[in-house]
């Protein structure tokens, strides 16, 4: 389990061009979910990887933090980015409210209990809380076979069939921040 990344990106510490990336997209996702956010929310990145969106967000003035199970890549957060991130798993956090907005970025479709991994964030939320979930989007016509159907991918999700998910888990969908032709698909769901 914590030698997950390794098994799946072939990397016990992220390359430099996988840290590049990330920091992007982490800035690109600050600015996102800023206009959902007040200024004292705290955000927690669950599987928050190399820890690039953890430290974007606390860049612009967010309490935020993050639990990733992968030694390597939690070392590499806490020591390079001086990120607040922590080794752990969900499963072994407690159910209490510790943020108004949840992030799980490319995380949801690799859990084997997706209904229960939801539900146990709606725990971590407070009264209100939001989740945003990003996910390969499965309805994307014309994407290549070998793209679509990734080893490590456990569950697969078109919009509706998230959106499913996250009601039945007790959200509901706030906005939806990507649309049909993306190749991920972008959900900001608020705890109901």
């Amino acid at each position: 389990f914590h030698q997950y990344r390794q098994e799946y990106h072939q990397e016990y510490t992220p390359s430099a061009y996988r840290v590049v990336r990330e920091w992007k997209r982490g800035g690109q996702l600050v600015e996102l979910v800023r206009p959902f956010l007040e200024s004292s929310d705290r955000v927690l990145e669950i599987g928050s990887g190399i820890g690039c969106t953890v430290k974007q967000f606390e860049l612009a003035g967010f309490a935020s933090s993050g639990i990733e199970p992968g030694e390597g890549f939690c070392q590499f957060s806490r020591e390079q980015l001086q990120a607040s991130v922590k080794q752990a798993s969900l499963g072994e956090m407690a159910r209490h409210p510790a943020a108004e907005l949840i992030m799980l970025e490319h995380v949801l479709e690799h859990l084997n209990r997706p209904l229960q991994a939801l539900q146990h964030l709606g725990d971590l939320l407070t009264a209100g809380g939001r989740l945003y979930v990003e996910v390969p989007n499965f309805g994307l016509p014309h994407v290549a076979p070998v793209k679509l159907f990734h080893f490590a991918h456990i569950y697969n999700y078109s919009a509706a069939t998230l959106t499913m998910l996250g009601q039945a888990s007790g959200f509901e969908v706030e906005q939806a921040l990507s649309d049909s032709q993306d190749r991920n698909l972008r959900i900001l769901f608020r705890k109901s």
